[in-house]
């Protein structure tokens, strides 16, 4: 059985350990070469070398009261192994603000064979680096590094602290303990292909080097004896008048740096974590001690089963970038963007999850994400609007995102045993809203961020509602979710709770229509009088309208006069269309990533004029659009699978979507007046095909060849 190892120190400032870098090693004999099963958690990130061999690194970032450690495989060598773990270790009065803060950094491994097994315990070693130094930055999620390859070592006396048997996962008698600790959910991660930098620029005291495209990557540079170097990363260059294409490399490139010395001798510098980027500037007086630069790309390992291509060469490309950005937002967790927070927030992992349950049959990082959301939820019902973090942010309406999510992943995998122990979840949620409600029952704005969207005219992306007013849009928001928590309660076998729910929908709606709508505009207003495409989109989507109004209200949308949608939304204004029968009217929604890629991005903005991040995980909604409703296979709660292709204009359309029951390949061809389709599926699973022209075959084998007149 393991133990927790840590540095000893005083018991001053909370018996606190220095922000910095920790190294943890052990020498080992082994009586014979064999394969040792390794298990290890560290209290914050960390790195395992045997033999200097690089192993694996960790943990998945966790709620704050559960804890994931890693299983991994290695072999280790008759006679003396060298263990050396790295371990970086934050203090939070830093600044440091993504993930949990610990006191100390301790650690508790173990590697066992059939015949042999080693843990740590008191003989092991800890050295301080005292010259590897982070830089904390407020906005992101890990700190930049200061460090010479001289090393400069304080020896810790190691602390040992309670045992922990992996076997079992019990931690501490009595139940006491800091965290819970289970293995981890979802795949490891560690640096994948190469990434090449290729030198744009040189000068007498800079290189700049370029990666092709926007990427996630482990950064390397060898660096010979006596070269000091600040390495800036870069999402694109600037320029002084703030215009920018991505491909245009005569600007300025300003950003986050490391700073690497290495010292008397050639050193080799490898960030720990991951830097976003797609150029670098290396500022240094001896460029030509800079000996090579390249990268490793970093994201979780995802394996695509769905696939799209399409005969309008624009929406491959979009499908491509699309597919970039996605990777680029997805690690342990599923963040916003990579270059600033880093960080895990409702509304975009709710796009972000959504589209990549188009992709991959695997479902774990989408549950991680369900759940870390689950464990933030606050005494008052509402979840933190991104999580994990040190700090606590509320924005009331991205609780209604997750339970739109966890009604997606419903749909997508018919897990009615994962949803159903998240139904309390759901229900402390609804119930904040219940105990908030102004005296016609519909939500106000509360203390906290009530964001919406980005919309230019919108300060703080709020809508313009008085305090006290009824907020349209977040009871609009609030009415989709009754809906949604109806169908999750049925679907769990929950019918009195689906019932009530149900109840609360009607009387919401009334309330709605009774006191929000409009009648000269034939709109629902924002609260105060103005008007928006969100209050149409979420009128739609609560289905507080239906057929053809629903249809009128989608055309409510093209009005000048009203505050419009940024990408913030697109993905539900598509669901809208799609729900009210407009989803040929999507087509001109999709000029904004057209301009993004004139601008030459290679991944999507988190708005096209004038972004703060080039990498935005909601501005990935092409992959669900191209697959949900192009190629057109879409899943419910039912066991079936509808095929409805909207052509676009387009003159062929293929690929492959990943579906609970397996595989959906779909193939089809619009010209000269008629439409042909092949479908390929496992047995009995798709019921229904709804052709372009409307006509509606239903079939039960698992290949289907169709023609029809347009």
């Amino acid at each position: 059985m393991a133990f927790f190892i840590r540095p000893q120190t005083e018991l001053t400032d909370r018996g606190a350990c220095p922000s910095g870098v920790y190294e943890y090693t052990k020498t080992i004999n082994i009586k014979e070469s064999a394969n040792f099963d390794i298990s290890i958690f560290a209290a914050g990130q960390y790195k395992l070398f045997i033999n200097g061999k690089y192993i694996c690194e960790g943990p998945c970032r966790n709620a704050k009261a559960v804890r994931y450690f890693d299983r991994t495989k290695a072999e280790l060598c008759a006679g003396e192994n060298k263990i050396l773990i790295i371990v970086v270790h934050v203090m939070e009065e830093q600044g440091f603000t993504t993930g949990h803060i610990y006191l100390k950094p301790e650690l508790v491994f173990e590697a066992k064979s059939e015949k042999e097994c080693f843990f740590t315990d008191e003989s092991w070693k800890c050295d301080f680096i005292k010259n590897h130094k982070l830089r904390i930055n407020d906005t992101y999620v890990f700190p930049f590094e200061i460090l010479c390859g001289d090393k400069d070592v304080s020896n810790k006396v190691v602390e040992q602290g309670d045992s922990f048997d992996f076997h079992t996962a019990q931690k501490r008698p009595y139940g006491f303990a800091s965290y819970r600790l289970e293995p981890r959910k979802i795949k490891m991660i560690a640096p994948a292909e190469k990434v090449e930098l290729k030198e744009v620029r040189r000068g007498e005291n800079f290189i700049e080097y370029d990666a092709g495209k926007y990427v996630t990557a482990k950064v390397t540079f060898d660096l010979a004896a006596h070269c000091d170097a600040k390495i800036i990363y870069a999402e694109c260059y600037m320029f002084e008048d703030g215009k920018r294409n991505r491909g245009d490399t005569s600007g300025f490139i300003d950003g986050f740096f490391d700073k690497v010395s290495s010292g008397e001798h050639d050193f080799t510098y490898n960030s720990f974590w991951y830097r976003a980027f797609r150029y670098i500037r290396v500022e240094t007086d001896t460029p030509e001690k800079v000996k090579s630069a390249c990268g490793h790309i970093y994201h979780y390992p995802v394996e695509f089963d769905g696939s799209f291509e399409c005969s309008d060469a624009r929406l491959n490309l979009m499908n491509d970038i699309s597919i970039n950005t996605l990777l680029c937002c997805t690690t342990d967790v599923v963040v916003d963007c990579p270059y600033y927070e880093q960080q895990q927030y409702v509304m975009d992992s709710a796009v972000e999850c959504s589209a990549l349950m188009r992709l991959t049959s695997e479902r774990a990082l989408v549950e991680k994400c369900l759940d870390d959301f689950a464990a933030s939820q606050q005494p008052n019902g509402l979840l933190c609007a991104n999580y994990p973090c040190s700090m606590v942010q509320v924005i009331p309406g991205f609780s209604l995102f997750w339970v739109w999510l966890l009604k997606e992943y419903l749909d997508n995998t018919a897990n009615t045993a994962y949803v159903r122990k998240h139904l309390s979840t759901l229900d402390k949620i609804l119930d904040y809203f219940e105990t908030h409600k102004s005296p016609e029952g519909l939500v106000t704005n509360s203390n906290d961020w009530d964001f919406i969207d980005w919309v230019p005219e919108w300060q703080r992306g709020i809508a313009p509602v008085e305090d006290g007013k009824p907020n349209t849009i977040y009871s609009l928001y609030l009415a989709c979710a009754l809906k949604n928590a109806t169908s999750l309660a049925k679907a769990c076998g929950r019918p009195h709770l689906a019932t009530e729910y149900g109840e609360r929908y009607d009387a919401l709606c009334k309330a709605i229509n009774e006191n929000l709508y409009d009648e000269k505009m034939g709109m629902y207003h924002d609260g105060c009088g103005t008007f928006s495409m969100h209050t149409c989109v979420w009128a739609i989507l609560s289905e507080i309208v239906t057929g053809e109004k629903a249809k009128k209200m989608a055309e409510k949308m093209e009005l000048e006069n009203i505050f419009k949608s940024s990408y913030a939304m697109n993905f539900f204004l598509f669901r809208a269309l799609e729900k009210s029968g407009c989803y040929e009217k999507a087509i001109q929604y999709f000029d904004g990533w057209q301009k993004m890629i004139d601008l030459g991005c290679t991944t999507w903005c988190e708005n096209p004029d004038e972004p703060r991040s080039e990498c935005h995980a909601w501005s990935c909604a092409p992959l669900y659009e191209f697959s949900a409703n192009i190629l057109g296979v879409k899943t419910a709660l039912e066991d079936e699978i509808i095929i409805s292709p909207t052509t676009l204009g387009l003159e062929f359309a293929k690929g492959k979507v990943p579906t609970r029951f397996g595989i959906v390949s779909v193939e089809w061809t619009s010209k000269d007046g008629k439409f042909e389709l092949s479908i390929s599926s496992p047995d009995g699973v798709i019921k229904k095909l709804i052709a372009p022209n409307g006509e509606i075959v239903e079939f039960a084998d698992g290949e289907k060849t169709c023609s029809f007149a347009l």
